[in-house]
């Protein structure tokens, strides 16, 4: 399928399934979106290694692929950060979007919709594996792993 991305070796814009999806999921630093821009600081890690017993800081971003039959429909979404066999759950954030149908959007294409909530301040209990995984419309759609580690403090 031609599309405005049809480059070779770049994504094209078009979608072969009518429900929404999440193209991406990145823990970072610090992240924040402005004008549909992602600005990222320390982006893209999965292993981060704190003082034990003292919170720490992050952030994250993710992008919700909005196809053109999805449009002007409201769509909830939860993200959770739990351990890594999802016994414990440390952080929750639900919200919901609902992405209009621009008149240049063209039947078979989508938008992505960039989010990056405010950063949070998260306290891991226990060294090991933990996971973020983005829930849109009552399915896991994407799960991205980390690992923590204990370091003496300073």
């Amino acid at each position: 399928m031609a599309g405005p991305f049809s480059q070779p070796g770049e994504r094209s814009a078009q979608v072969e399934s009518d429900a929404c999806s999440v193209d991406f999921l990145m823990l970072a630093d610090r992240a924040e979106v402005l004008n549909n821009k992602l600005y990222m600081m320390g982006g893209a890690w999965d292993h981060v290694s704190v003082v034990e017993g003292r919170p720490v800081g992050c952030s994250f971003a993710l992008a919700f692929l909005v196809p053109w039959t999805a449009t002007d429909m409201l769509h909830r979404f939860r993200i959770e950060i739990a351990d890594g066999d999802l016994a414990l759950t440390l952080y929750t954030l639900e919200g919901a979007f609902n992405a209009g149908r621009p008149p240049q959007l063209q039947p078979g294409h989508a938008q992505r919709l960039i989010v990056a909530p405010e950063s949070i301040t998260i306290e891991f209990p226990k060294a090991g594996d933990y996971v973020i995984r983005v829930l849109l419309d009552g399915q896991v759609k994407k799960t991205a792993g980390f690992r923590v580690d204990f370091r003496p403090a300073p």
